[in-house]
């Protein structure tokens, strides 16, 4: 049996390139979903519905963090 060959081009850094490139698409969806202002968003195969946060709220919303320090 011949032994099945891997071209060349397949190599580390072409895999850690194409995953980069994946991921970033992906996490590029993700972005615009929620940063949408319409309260349904719909991309390839996704669908959301929501309730986005009133523009006159934006601005008095705080982010806790709540990690625990041991």
């Amino acid at each position: 049996m011949s032994e099945l060959q891997i071209p060349e081009f397949l190599n580390g850094s072409f895999l850690l390139s194409a995953m980069g490139i994946t991921f970033g698409f992906i996490s590029g969806i993700f972005v615009y979903c929620l940063k949408s202002r319409c309260s349904s968003v719909e991309c390839c195969c996704i669908k959301c519905i929501r309730t986005p946060i009133p523009i006159e709220q934006l601005n008095s919303i705080t982010l806790e963090n709540n990690v625990n320090n041991i």
